[in-house]
């Protein structure tokens, strides 16, 4: 981590123009590169770091606190990476060929249709958002194959088409963009089912417990790493500031000396510490599954996706009152609230923490009801 925490001035300095830019600037994605952070969850086999759960959670902590949008491609780009692994190992030798910094970018969701043709099928859709799509050579994209199941698909990014579509309030420069291709030939080896990954079915070679790991709970826990990571940065600045500060239309020259202020803090303080609790308790009950080769039942794996729910809502809760309490400079553009702000509202708002979905599918389980609308249990 030592190595992540010495890019912080790098990152920090080209977030401006990241932001303009809307994607990582060349300099902060090879100060990525050089530090190994894009390559945590890279197959120890093909150059790769052999992080676990818990490693890669704070590595995305430790790479947000410098740069939010670098935080989430670390997280994202690393997932790519984690997930390549279940494929055939053909697969993994094409993608890991020009060595453990190709790095892979998704979009899960079956957006595509599939044909079957020779060999392989013949995919065609648009995609997004492809977050880091513009720094990937590959591209790990959702079909909807004819017997209406879905699988993924690996295409290098070079046979598609990359359209500028990301134009957002916040995590701009994670460049978010649509990647879209018309009957592009896919190989059986390089498509892989994902239901069976859904119910513990993995089968990749790889013996290291993070490939057993339950699916989509690990992803929503590792979701919470850059939001707890905003609101943490949220408190660190509005307490080193609180002796400076007074609070306006009234005597006090200091924030620090304010009640109000000091149940705010102390509010917000908690909130970071129950997400923290959350999400931390959620990645030792992953790892203890994944170490005891046992996958966790449906009621273990959506109590956990509701964790992380609840863990963000948290930090969305505990920024709102840090900046309440700092006051309106806080919305200021020069004021790093306004941007931990914008980009906690964009990332917040994935669609595998959505409150609504994940409390709808919790409860249903609880009930024992038939999830119905989806297979990412």
């Amino acid at each position: 981590m030592h190595r992540a925490r010495g890019l912080h001035d790098l990152l920090r300095d080209e977030r401006p123009a990241g932001e303009r830019d809307r994607r990582l600037t060349d300099r902060a994605v090879a100060g990525l590169r050089g530090a190994g952070a894009l390559r945590g969850w890279v197959p120890e086999s093909f150059g790769g770091a052999g992080l676990d759960l818990a490693g890669m959670v704070q590595l995305v902590r430790e790479v947000t606190r410098a740069d939010p949008a670098a935080g989430w491609l670390v997280m994202i780009l690393g997932v790519g990476d984690w997930l390549t692994a279940q494929f055939d190992v053909r697969a993994q030798r094409e993608v890991f060929a020009t060595g453990p910094d190709t790095s892979t970018c998704q979009v899960l969701t079956p957006k595509g249709s599939s044909t079957r043709t020779g060999g392989g099928w013949l995919v065609s859709g648009s995609w997004a958002p492809a977050s880091g799509c513009r720094h990937a050579r590959w591209a790990m994209l959702g079909t909807r194959q004819p017997d209406g199941s879905s699988a993924l698909v690996l295409v290098p990014t070079d046979e598609l088409v990359i359209t500028d579509t990301w134009h957002v309030l916040g995590m701009r420069a994670t460049g978010s963009e649509l990647l879209s291709g018309r009957e592009l030939f896919v190989p059986d080896h390089r498509v892989l089912a994902r239901a069976p990954l859904t119910r513990g079915d993995f089968p990749t070679e790889h013996t290291h417990p993070r490939y057993r790991m339950a699916l989509v709970p690990a992803l929503a826990t590792l979701l919470t790493a850059p939001m707890l990571s905003m609101a943490e940065a949220a408190l660190e600045h509005v307490l080193d500031r609180a002796g400076s500060r007074g609070v306006p239309f009234t005597s006090r020259a200091r924030q620090q000396d304010s009640p109000a202020f000091q149940l705010a803090v102390a509010e917000a303080a908690a909130k970071t510490d129950a997400a923290r609790v959350a999400a931390d308790d959620a990645v030792r009950v992953l790892q203890q599954h994944a170490a005891d080769g046992t996958h966790p039942d449906p009621v273990l794996r959506t109590r956990l996706r509701m964790r992380a729910v609840h863990a963000v809502r948290q930090c969305h809760r505990a920024l709102d009152e840090l900046i309440t309490a700092h006051g309106a400079g806080s919305l200021a553009e020069t004021s790093p609230l306004h941007g931990l702000l914008r980009d906690a509202q964009t990332a917040g708002r994935h669609a595998l923490i959505d409150p609504a979905t994940s409390a709808e599918l919790f409860g249903r389980i609880l009930l024992d009801l038939d999830p119905e609308i989806t297979e990412m249990l």
